[in-house]
């Protein structure tokens, strides 16, 4: 690896469209198709992302021990970084022989933590701001990782807003359906256009439409309609299928035990791989 690390946050207002499941596979599919090196940030207090990738008893440990985000966050000290990272949180069995020897690591979150996050919340955006962007810097100058991966709650709570003024992209996975673009154009027009100013500082900006029903005419229609006429949205051309083998893939297989890629994704694996094939060639540019 080469130079810093890259941070995108997988965010929108709009909540139920996929962030956390994307957040998944973009790990897995980063580290162990691409060779890549990925830290996951966990600020959602559903904790969905950390409960998909190191499993509910091991999630449950981290929390009894006090190594979640939020315990992070609350206690201030990043000087101890290395203590809230959890090292190959990711169930999924490298290939042996393939050469790409990634990795996924985690700092977790967890239900029991939601008085904690909203603890945080209600203090200023800037004081949850300042901490996320020490938390940064100490990720920057010390850790070596190729992508770092904030999966961000829905809405608009401090906690959803403070990665995007440090984030080098965005990733706003979508649902193919109005009350979906509706949201998706007032994230981009009020918070990353007029309240965090992402794209005059110069921010990479793409939507993932998520759960596609092939042979849906109304989202086939408004697919082809949004790809001719809102090329501003910059989507990745790629699109996630709503199919039993994604759902598969998010429920962590019993007593710690690891799946290969291919058992994990099963019939989705194609789209794990173009997915990531087309973040690396949208978010690894400078």
């Amino acid at each position: 690896m080469t130079g810093s690390p890259r941070f995108i946050s997988i965010a929108n207002i709009k909540g139920g469209v996929g962030k956390s499941t994307t957040t998944m596979m973009l790990a897995d599919g980063l580290a162990f198709l691409f060779g890549k090196k990925v830290l996951v940030i966990d600020l959602d207090g559903q904790a969905s992302a950390s409960r998909m990738l190191a499993g509910t008893q091991r999630l449950n440990i981290l929390a009894q021990q006090d190594r979640t985000v939020c315990d992070l966050l609350a206690d201030g000290r990043i000087d101890r970084l290395e203590t809230y990272i959890e090292r190959h949180a990711s169930d999924v069995k490298p290939n042996v022989g393939s050469g790409s020897f990634g990795q996924v690591d985690l700092i977790a979150n967890h239900p029991s933590k939601l008085l904690t996050f909203a603890g945080l919340d209600t203090g200023s955006e800037q004081s949850v701001g300042w901490r996320i962007e020490k938390l940064i810097k100490k990720l920057s100058d010390g850790f070596q990782y190729d992508f770092i991966l904030f999966d961000c709650p829905a809405g608009t709570a401090g906690l959803a807003l403070a990665p995007l003024w440090i984030s080098h992209g965005v990733l706003a996975p979508t649902g193919l359906e109005q009350n979906a673009m509706a949201s998706l154009r007032d994230y981009i027009s009020i918070v990353l256009h007029e309240h965090v100013s992402f794209f005059e500082r110069g921010g990479n900006f793409g939507v993932l439409f998520t759960m596609y029903v092939r042979g849906n005419p109304a989202q086939q229609s408004l697919y082809e309609r949004i790809n001719s006429q809102f090329a501003e949205l910059r989507a990745l051309p790629i699109v996630i299928t709503y199919a039993t083998a994604v759902q598969r893939a998010s429920l962590y297989p019993p007593l710690g035990g690891q799946r290969r890629m291919t058992e994990k994704y099963g019939a989705s694996f194609g789209e794990v791989e173009a997915l990531c094939a087309a973040f690396i060639d949208r978010y690894s540019r400078r």
